[in-house]
């Protein structure tokens, strides 16, 4: 069975530890500036919990037990083949290099 990995939440000055990455605190702050939500298709509930189920609740990158639906590439395409469980360490992980990219490009 996969093994949790505790650490400290990487918001900045937070001294939370946490099994699945940010604190509660901060795991959802980005949503409420977010527009992300609103893409989403009105049935998502039912297609997160049919990708969660299918992927037995573990994350496709590590393993560890997932809590999260990860687009994998189009981030509007919502069909199962492009959807997989993951960690928050892992999306956190994801995001964050993505977002990188999209800065870096950003500066081309």
């Amino acid at each position: 069975m996969p093994r949790t990995r505790w650490g400290v939440c990487p918001e900045p000055g937070c001294p939370v530890l946490t099994p699945d990455g940010r604190s509660t605190e901060h795991r959802y702050a980005s949503w409420s500036t977010s527009n992300r939500r609103a893409d989403l298709p009105t049935d998502w509930p039912n297609i997160r919990k049919r990708v969660m189920l299918r992927d037995r609740y573990l994350c496709y990158v590590c393993g560890n037990a997932a809590r999260d639906v990860d687009h994998i590439d189009d981030p509007h395409d919502h069909t199962d083949a492009n959807l997989a469980a993951v960690c928050a360490p892992c999306h956190d992980n994801k995001t964050l290099a993505e977002a990188a990219e999209g800065r870096r490009r950003a500066y081309l």
